[in-house]
């Protein structure tokens, strides 16, 4: 593992959170699920492990993950919004993701705690994570929490503003090495921008998560992000995403 210590890195505009390029192409059906599965609260590997395979090995019973951020976040959403309701300068607008003293378990959260701030009619999220693989992780993670910001915004009445990060540990594994020097060598890409939520995504989704194709209505912008879950290719599921930037 090469790695570099202490590292924060800030995206400007958080609805700018879709990475495309041909050397790193992400699995957008993932990306979409793990959104909605941590907004929707969720726990179970059947759901989300059907996009994508590898997760299933980081269950300790193959029926939950230990560490998900659903459950933990479910909670705290409420007093997320009310705090900066009351005081819209509020600094305590804190939700937590990390247990204290964890038990042992294959799936030990790598993200701490996120703030939410609103500042001159924007509503920006500090991500604090404790360990960030910058190949593997780090564009999925941008994708979800600018996600959960916009929902957070739309529900407030607040523009999107930036996302932050703040890494313990950002790493690259050697396997990643030559594929993350491809990047560099070319770092040009078309990225995405995700249209702002008008709040945080309705539960006729939660239905799609668990079946893609499963029958029922919906509007956009969810209607478009139902169907990338069932989307045959990743392919297509970005063409549909890039009817949604504008």
């Amino acid at each position: 593992t090469r790695e570099i210590l202490g590292v924060t890195l800030r995206v400007t505009d958080l609805r700018n959170n879709i990475l495309c390029h041909p050397t790193r192409n992400l699995n957008i059906r993932f990306a979409v699920a793990e959104w909605l599965f941590i907004a929707m609260g969720r726990e179970d590997v059947k759901s989300l492990a059907q996009y994508n395979g590898q997760l299933s090995r980081f269950s300790d019973d193959g029926v939950v993950f230990a560490g998900a951020y659903g459950p933990r976040l479910a909670s705290q959403w409420a007093y997320v919004v009310d705090t900066l309701r009351k005081d819209g300068d509020s600094r305590q607008a804190v939700a937590t993701i990390w247990t204290p003293s964890p038990a042992p378990s294959k799936d030990i959260p790598c993200t701490i705690a996120l703030q939410f701030i609103a500042r001159d009619g924007k509503l920006n999220l500090i991500v604090t994570m404790r360990s960030s693989d910058v190949y593997l992780g780090l564009p999925y993670d941008v994708f979800t929490f600018s996600m959960l910001a916009n929902g957070i915004a739309g529900e407030l009445g607040l523009e999107p503003g930036f996302i932050q990060f703040c890494l313990g540990s950002s790493h690259l594994y050697e396997d990643n090495v030559v594929k993350a020097q491809e990047i560099l060598a070319a770092p040009r890409c078309e990225g995405l921008r995700s249209p702002r939520l008008p709040g945080r995504p309705v539960y006729g989704l939660e239905q799609k998560l668990v079946d893609p194709w499963s029958p029922g209505e919906l509007v956009d912008p969810w209607a478009t992000y139902a169907r990338v879950l069932g989307a045959e290719t990743w392919k297509e599921g970005y063409r549909l995403l890039r009817t949604l930037d504008q």
